[in-house]
Protein backbone atom coordinates (compact mmCIF):
# COMPACT_ATOMS: atom_id res chain seq x y z
CA UNK A 1 0.00 0.00 0.00
CA UNK A 2 2.86 2.37 0.77
CA UNK A 3 4.41 1.68 -2.62
CA UNK A 4 1.11 2.42 -4.39
CA UNK A 5 0.66 5.68 -2.48
CA UNK A 6 4.23 6.73 -3.31
CA UNK A 7 3.69 5.82 -6.97
CA UNK A 8 0.45 7.85 -7.15
CA UNK A 9 2.13 10.79 -5.44
CA UNK A 10 5.02 10.59 -7.88
CA UNK A 11 2.78 10.52 -10.98
CA UNK A 12 0.64 13.35 -9.70
CA UNK A 13 3.57 15.76 -9.33
CA UNK A 14 5.12 14.45 -12.52
CA UNK A 15 2.02 15.47 -14.48
CA UNK A 16 2.01 19.06 -13.17
CA UNK A 17 5.70 19.86 -13.51
CA UNK A 18 5.51 21.13 -17.06
CA UNK A 19 7.22 24.31 -18.22
CA UNK A 20 6.38 26.31 -21.29
CA UNK A 21 9.10 27.03 -23.81
CA UNK A 22 9.16 30.61 -25.08
CA UNK A 23 8.96 30.94 -28.83
CA UNK A 24 12.02 32.49 -30.46
CA UNK A 25 10.21 33.52 -33.64
CA UNK A 26 9.61 37.16 -34.52
CA UNK A 27 6.04 38.24 -35.22
CA UNK A 28 5.01 41.47 -36.93
CA UNK A 29 2.87 43.68 -34.75
CA UNK A 30 -0.05 45.86 -35.76
CA UNK A 31 1.30 49.34 -35.01
CA UNK A 32 4.60 51.21 -34.92
CA UNK A 33 4.77 50.91 -31.12
CA UNK A 34 4.79 47.13 -31.33
CA UNK A 35 6.25 46.50 -34.80
CA UNK A 36 8.21 43.41 -33.74
CA UNK A 37 7.15 40.89 -31.11
CA UNK A 38 9.77 38.44 -29.85
CA UNK A 39 9.47 36.39 -26.66
CA UNK A 40 6.25 38.27 -25.87
CA UNK A 41 8.17 41.58 -25.79
CA UNK A 42 7.37 44.39 -28.19
CA UNK A 43 10.01 46.37 -30.05
CA UNK A 44 9.91 49.48 -32.23
CA UNK A 45 11.66 49.83 -35.57
CA UNK A 46 14.60 51.73 -34.07
CA UNK A 47 15.22 48.81 -31.67
CA UNK A 48 15.91 46.35 -34.50
CA UNK A 49 19.44 45.62 -33.24
CA UNK A 50 17.94 43.98 -30.14
CA UNK A 51 15.70 41.74 -32.25
CA UNK A 52 17.66 40.73 -35.35
CA UNK A 53 20.94 38.80 -35.52
CA UNK A 54 21.06 37.70 -39.19
CA UNK A 55 23.21 40.16 -41.22
CA UNK A 56 21.03 39.94 -44.34
CA UNK A 57 17.91 40.56 -42.25
CA UNK A 58 19.58 43.61 -40.72
CA UNK A 59 20.34 44.94 -44.23
CA UNK A 60 16.66 44.61 -45.13
CA UNK A 61 15.66 46.40 -41.93
CA UNK A 62 18.06 49.25 -42.71
CA UNK A 63 16.59 49.55 -46.23
CA UNK A 64 13.11 49.61 -44.71
CA UNK A 65 14.21 52.28 -42.22
CA UNK A 66 15.53 54.54 -45.01
CA UNK A 67 12.38 53.92 -47.09
CA UNK A 68 10.27 54.96 -44.12
CA UNK A 69 12.33 58.11 -43.54
CA UNK A 70 12.19 59.28 -47.15
CA UNK A 71 8.54 58.24 -47.48
CA UNK A 72 7.63 60.32 -44.44
CA UNK A 73 9.49 63.37 -45.74
CA UNK A 74 7.93 63.16 -49.21
CA UNK A 75 4.44 62.48 -47.80
CA UNK A 76 4.73 65.50 -45.51
CA UNK A 77 5.77 67.81 -48.35
CA UNK A 78 2.96 66.46 -50.54
CA UNK A 79 0.45 66.85 -47.72
CA UNK A 80 1.49 70.46 -47.26
CA UNK A 81 0.95 71.08 -50.99
CA UNK A 82 -2.49 69.46 -50.84
CA UNK A 83 -3.51 71.48 -47.80
CA UNK A 84 -2.10 74.77 -49.06
CA UNK A 85 -3.66 74.33 -52.53
CA UNK A 86 -7.05 73.37 -51.10
CA UNK A 87 -7.02 76.33 -48.72
CA UNK A 88 -6.03 78.69 -51.51
CA UNK A 89 -8.76 77.34 -53.79
CA UNK A 90 -11.52 77.43 -51.17
CA UNK A 91 -10.42 80.84 -49.83
CA UNK A 92 -10.91 82.42 -53.24
CA UNK A 93 -14.25 80.87 -54.17
CA UNK A 94 -16.39 83.76 -52.93
CA UNK A 95 -17.50 86.39 -55.41
CA UNK A 96 -17.09 89.28 -53.04
CA UNK A 97 -19.10 92.50 -52.97
CA UNK A 98 -16.49 94.55 -54.70
CA UNK A 99 -17.09 95.92 -58.18
CA UNK A 100 -13.37 96.14 -58.75
CA UNK A 101 -12.51 94.00 -61.84
CA UNK A 102 -8.94 93.60 -60.65
CA UNK A 103 -10.17 91.70 -57.54
CA UNK A 104 -12.13 89.25 -59.71
CA UNK A 105 -9.05 88.57 -61.84
CA UNK A 106 -6.93 88.06 -58.72
CA UNK A 107 -9.44 85.65 -57.21
CA UNK A 108 -9.58 83.64 -60.41
CA UNK A 109 -5.79 83.41 -60.69
CA UNK A 110 -5.54 82.45 -56.99
CA UNK A 111 -8.09 79.66 -57.54
CA UNK A 112 -6.08 78.38 -60.47
CA UNK A 113 -2.86 78.60 -58.43
CA UNK A 114 -4.58 76.67 -55.65
CA UNK A 115 -5.47 73.90 -58.08
CA UNK A 116 -1.88 73.83 -59.31
CA UNK A 117 -0.56 73.50 -55.74
CA UNK A 118 -3.15 70.83 -55.07
CA UNK A 119 -2.09 68.84 -58.15
CA UNK A 120 1.60 69.16 -57.32
CA UNK A 121 0.90 68.01 -53.75
CA UNK A 122 -1.05 64.99 -55.00
CA UNK A 123 1.77 64.12 -57.39
CA UNK A 124 4.43 64.36 -54.70
CA UNK A 125 2.34 62.28 -52.32
CA UNK A 126 1.81 59.66 -55.03
CA UNK A 127 5.58 59.34 -55.47
CA UNK A 128 5.91 58.25 -51.84
CA UNK A 129 3.70 55.18 -52.40
CA UNK A 130 6.53 53.00 -53.82
CA UNK A 131 8.67 53.90 -50.80
CA UNK A 132 5.97 52.70 -48.39
CA UNK A 133 5.48 49.51 -50.42
CA UNK A 134 9.26 48.93 -50.26
CA UNK A 135 9.16 49.53 -46.51
CA UNK A 136 6.53 46.82 -46.02
CA UNK A 137 8.30 44.34 -48.31
CA UNK A 138 11.68 44.84 -46.61
CA UNK A 139 10.19 44.44 -43.13
CA UNK A 140 8.43 41.20 -44.11
CA UNK A 141 11.55 39.87 -45.84
CA UNK A 142 13.72 40.65 -42.80
CA UNK A 143 11.34 38.86 -40.43
CA UNK A 144 11.18 35.91 -42.82
CA UNK A 145 14.99 35.69 -43.05
CA UNK A 146 15.42 35.96 -39.28
CA UNK A 147 12.80 33.30 -38.58
CA UNK A 148 14.46 30.92 -41.06
CA UNK A 149 17.81 31.20 -39.30
CA UNK A 150 16.39 30.56 -35.85
CA UNK A 151 17.82 27.26 -34.70
CA UNK A 152 15.74 24.85 -32.76
CA UNK A 153 17.21 22.21 -30.54
CA UNK A 154 15.52 19.32 -28.85
CA UNK A 155 16.49 18.55 -25.30
CA UNK A 156 15.27 16.33 -22.52
CA UNK A 157 15.99 17.63 -19.01
CA UNK A 158 15.04 16.71 -15.50
CA UNK A 159 13.33 19.76 -13.94
CA UNK A 160 12.42 20.66 -10.41
CA UNK A 161 10.24 23.76 -10.04
CA UNK A 162 7.46 25.14 -7.84
CA UNK A 163 4.93 22.80 -9.45
CA UNK A 164 6.92 19.64 -8.82
CA UNK A 165 9.55 17.65 -10.64
CA UNK A 166 9.72 15.77 -13.90
CA UNK A 167 11.17 15.46 -17.34
CA UNK A 168 11.03 18.48 -19.65
CA UNK A 169 11.23 17.91 -23.37
CA UNK A 170 11.91 21.15 -25.21
CA UNK A 171 11.41 21.29 -28.94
Amino acid sequence: MKKLTFLLLLTNTFAFSQETNSNQQIILGTSTKDLFIKNEETYRLNQYKQVFENPSAIKHIQKAYSNKTFGTIISTIGGFGIGFGTGMFIGNLGKGNSKNPYEKITRKSNRESGLIYLGIGLGITATSIPLWIGFNKNIKKAVELENETTTYSNSLNFNVNEDGYGLAFKF
